[in-house]
């Protein structure tokens, strides 16, 4: 029993200061053979739970420009961890489940959501990680529904020597969804039709497009609510002159007046009918004059 302490407690300094460079030393070799370090990895941002803002009648307005960002992920860690892992091992995202406790009735709400990161199993010796930017901005809207009236526009018009009527849509109200902010910039919903080759009345299916203050296509950003096809019918009516026969006189006139001549200011009149309505029309004959007493 003696020996066994009088073998801890003999030069007891010397031993201590013996096991403590033995740590070092060992701290030193696991540094030489495997250092740690620090690495960046380039990696896009992420959204999750997205749908949730839905459920509270929110758009995310900047989702594309956040997920086509990238942020700057710190690791530090061993370097042999460091070498293993890849752009593609790491996640950052933001999640827009706690965002939702803070919505409020304003329309257009911005928040700075934090950039959580995940790292892969086998990374589990990584001291740190840190991403920068740590925080994204992400602008909120809130959705609406309205309506709008269809505008048809002809692009090209009718052959010549016909004419078309007034277009006529169905439905001519369009009920567009989408952010407020967007649902404000809309000038029109036009559809359109090219009656170049049309001689009958005309009938086709097409599909609106939605154009803003500054007749950009928009129709990308929001949401048709319903049917998203708009059924036009255009009349097509057949345009011709025809000509005027000139009035039979009648009568008598008055003792010392004689006609001397019959004019008219038009020989032809223009109208507009169908095809078949227009072919049985050969001239129009004006009732007769009667010129007893004149």
């Amino acid at each position: 029993m003696n020996k066994i302490v009088s073998f801890f407690t003999t030069n007891l300094l010397w031993k201590i200061v013996a096991l403590l460079m033995a740590i070092v030393l060992w701290f030193l070799a696991i540094n030489i053979e495997d250092p740690m370090d620090y690495k960046n990895y380039p990696v896009k941002v992420e959204i999750r739970n997205i749908e949730i803002l839905d459920q509270y009648g929110f758009v995310l307005l900047n989702q594309d420009e956040i997920e086509q960002q990238y942020v700057m992920v710190r690791v530090w860690a061993n370097t042999r961890l460091l070498n293993r892992m890849t752009n593609n091992d790491i996640v950052a995202y933001i999640d827009m489940s706690p965002v939702s406790f803070r919505l409020s009735d304003m329309l257009l709400q911005t928040y700075s959501a934090p950039i959580e990161v995940e790292l892969p199993d086998f990374a589990d010796t990584v001291r740190s990680n840190v991403a920068n930017p740590s925080k994204i901005d992400i602008i909120l809207d809130k959705i609406e529904t309205r309506d709008y009236p269809v505008t048809v526009v002809k692009t090209q018009d009718v052959p010549e020597g016909y004419v078309s009527m007034e277009p006529v849509s169905s439905p001519s109200v369009l009920k567009v969804k989408g952010a407020s902010s967007i649902l404000d910039t809309i000038q029109s919903v036009r559809v359109e039709v090219s009656l170049r080759d049309a001689y009958t009345d005309y009938v086709t299916i097409a599909k609106p497009v939605i154009y803003d203050i500054n007749s950009n296509d928009i129709t990308e950003e929001v949401e048709i609510v319903g049917d998203s096809e708009i059924e036009v019918s255009v009349q097509i009516n057949k345009h011709s002159e025809i000509p005027v026969k000139m009035p039979t006189i009648t009568g008598q006139t008055k003792d010392g007046y004689t006609i001397t001549d019959v004019s008219m200011d038009i020989d032809v009149i223009d109208v507009v009918g169908k095809d078949e309505e227009i072919a049985l029309v050969k001239e129009i004959i004006l009732d007769p004059i009667d010129v007893t007493g004149e």
